[in-house]
This record gives structure tokens, C-alpha cells and sequence, in this order.
């Protein structure tokens, strides 16, 4: 369906209309000491269902048409728009001429987590579409980033095989938990970049995801904390619970109390996963906020997030199930699906976006 645009002068706001749901932008018109007439953009504001479809820049390419028509300059306070008009060169006339001030230096002190929204158990489904559209729009890249996985997953798989458990654990620890997010946060710059209206690029991926290595690494050594704390209670349980031969009672002391164990861990490891990768793969926000920001808006949205871990289990499954090729599609897709739950769920406006030299998509966007 295509984007309803309308200008409403007399309210001085630009009104875009998609699936019901609305966006707007406002701008107030002044005039410079030259004498010339200039057109202020002070925000875009779109509607969560309908983030990541264009709307913004639909907004904004209108509203710069009839700045030109009207002669008019523009004056671009809204960090978006700002953004979007360096990433437009065919635009630079309409600049003002003077420096918009860095968004940082008229932001209030940041808060110490992230806001989140409140929303129905069934968003999921909703990641789950938008993350399909992406997968659609970027085949190629997400191609090969699904071959990655696959051939990730066999080797370690194999390494298991080969060397024991133990050798298992070991690639867990110092390999997979550390290259898994730095995959994920190349796929979240894909998403990004097809929400900025542009083109997606393995280059840019790459960049996005050297632009976070630091903060990466540290989501790698709180996973790894994690799961040597899970596998020390896996240890504790068999200590204290031994099972006895003959005595189904003590087995199912041991499964339950190894599955509670089990549970707490990897509720924690969600908790702190789900949100938090695709937020310092958007926002200039170190880890520890990123973090303990996903788990509060995994507290403020218990149905949505159970229902998320399901899907992603019941999916993750799947790919398992056809000997990891499932993974192919299965990985981005759910990697698409997550970049779109954080941008329903977590209102990062006041966190500047974060700019990775040399690309044309880096931008600060107020959304």
C-alpha cells in the first residue's frame, strides 16, 4: 500500500497515512536577517506500527519539495531530518548555511535506562512479519550471512564431536559467544539501513560491526559469566542430588531441580540478550545500559517476551532439525525479526544514533 502524504499549511504540518497508522511533520517558517524565508523542521514523529517502512523520509522529501517550490531555506533542527539531508546532496541548496547545533549539546543528562513500551503479547508476530520483509528485500546479504552461521554451527558441532563435550564448552566460551554477536550486529545494520530507506551492503555490515567490537566483547564476557555460573549449578545439582539406581524419586529431584536451575539461567541469558544487541548496534549507549535496560523492558512485557522466546526456541528448533541448513534462513530472519522488537520496544530517541565513518547511512535520527 502505498504512503498517503498530506500538507495541511494552515496547520503547518506534513501528515503521512499508512495501514491507519499516522505520521507527521511539523516545521515553523521564519525569516533570516538576510531576508530570506526559511522553513524549521523541529520534528518527525511516526507512528511505532509503521517504523522501518520509509514513512520518515517520505515525510521529509516532501516537505523539502515545497521548500524548493516556495523558494524557501531550510533550517533542520530535528537530528532526522539533519541526517537525512547530509545523505541527500541533491538537497544541499536548501541549507541555511549555518552549522545545526550536534544534537548532544542541547540534550538533557541521559536517563539511566532505556524507556520501553507496554505491548500485547502478540507483537511477536508482528517482529516476526517485518523481519520476513527484510529477509525478502535482502537476499544476497542475508544469504551469506546464513552460510556463515551454518558453517559456524557444523564446525563447532563438529569440534564437539571430535574432542568431547569439554571441547564443546571451550568453543562456546571463547569463540562462539564472541562471534555469534558481532554476525548478529551485521545483520541489525542490515535492518537499519533498509529502515533508512537505503540500500544494504556487507561493507557496511562490517563497519557497523568493527564500530561495536568493544562493546561486543563485552556482551561475549557477560554470556560467558553466565554460562559458567549455569554450568557451576549444573555441577552443584549432580553433587547434591545424586541419582540412585532402582529409585525413580531421586531422578526426578535431579531433573527438576537441574530444569529450575536450567530455567533461571536462561530467562537471564534472554533477558539480558534480547534487546541489548540491536541497541548498541543503533545507539551510542555502552553495554551495561544497553543490558540492564533489555532486561527492564523484559520485565514491563512478560507476555510478549515469553512469547518471543518461544518463537525463537520453536524456530531455532526447526533450523537444528534440518541438519543446521535450517539456520540459513532461520538466523536472519530471526536476527531482522529482534532489530524490529527494539524498535517497538525501546524509545532510544534521546541516545545519539550511532555513526560509522565513511558510510552514506550513518545518520542521528530522533526515531
Amino acid at each position: 500500500m502505498p504512503i498517503e502524504l498530506h500538507h495541511d499549511e494552515s496547520r503547518r504540518v506534513f501528515e503521512a497515512r499508512l495501514d491507519g497508522a499516522l505520521g507527521h511533520l511539523h516545521y515553523q517558517r521564519c525569516h533570516e536577517a538576510s531576508g530570506r524565508r526559511c522553513l524549521r523542521v523541529p520534528s518527525v514523529r511516526v507512528d511505532p506500527a509503521i517504523e522501518g517502512r520509509g514513512v520518515a523520509g517520505a515525510l521529509t522529501r516532501a516537505a523539502l519539495d515545497w521548500a524548493r517550490s516556495e523558494g524557501w531555506v531550510v533550517d533542520p533542527i530535528c537530528p532526522y531530518v539533519s541526517a537525512w539531508m547530509r545523505r541527500h546532496p541533491e538537497y544541499d541548496d536548501l541549507h541555511d548555511g549555518r552549522e545545526t547545533p550536534a544534537p548532544e549539546a542541547v540534550r538533557p543528562p541521559l536517563p539511566f535506562l532505556v524507556p520501553c513500551r507496554a505491548l500485547p503479547w502478540h507483537a511477536p508476530f508482528g517482529w516476526l512479519r517485518r523481519g520476513a520483509a527484510d529477509l525478502s528485500r535482502a537476499r544476497v546479504e542475508s544469504a551469506l550471512f546464513g552460510f556463515a552461521v551454518v558453517v559456524l554451527s557444523l564446525g563447532v558441532l563438529a569440534m564437539a564431536w571430535a574432542l568431547g563435550r569439554f571441547a564443546l564448552l571451550a568453543a562456546l566460551l571463547s569463540g562462539f559467544v564472541f562471534i555469534a554477536p558481532l554476525i548478529g550486529v551485521g545483520l541489525y545494520a542490515i535492518s537499519r539501513r533498509l529502515e533508512d530507506g537505503g540500500r544494504p551492503s556487507l561493507r557496511e555490515s562490517h563497519r557497523v560491526a568493527r564500530r561495536v567490537v568493544g562493546q561486543a566483547a563485552l556482551f561475549a564476557l557477560v554470556q560467558m559469566v553466565i554460562l559458567l555460573l549455569w554450568s557451576r549449578a549444573g555441577m552443584m545439582v549432580y553433587a547434591f542430588v545424586p541419582m540412585e539406581d532402582g529409585a525413580p524419586g531421586s531422578l526426578w529431584a535431579f531433573l527438576a531441580l537441574g530444569s529450575a536451575f536450567g530455567s533461571i539461567f536462561a530467562a537471564l541469558t534472554f533477558a539480558v540478550s534480547v534487546f541489548s544487541l540491536p541497541l548498541i548496534a543503533d545507539r551510542e549507549v555502552d553495554m551495561v545500559t544497553a543490558s540492564l535496560s533489555s532486561i527492564n523492558a523484559v520485565k514491563h512485557n512478560l507476555p510478549a517476551a515469553a512469547t518471543w522466546a518461544l518463537l525463537i526456541a520453536v524456530l531455532t528448533a526447526l533450523g537444528f532439525a534440518t541438519a543446521f541448513i535450517g539456520l540459513a534462513v532461520v538466523m536472519p530472519w530471526l536476527a531482522y525479526a529482534s532489530w524490529h522488537a527494539y524498535r517497538e520496544v525501546l524509545d532510544a530517541s534521546a541516545w545519539p544514533r550511532l555513526e560509522v565513518a565513511g558510510l552514506e547511512g550513518s545518520s542521528r535520527s530522533s526515531r
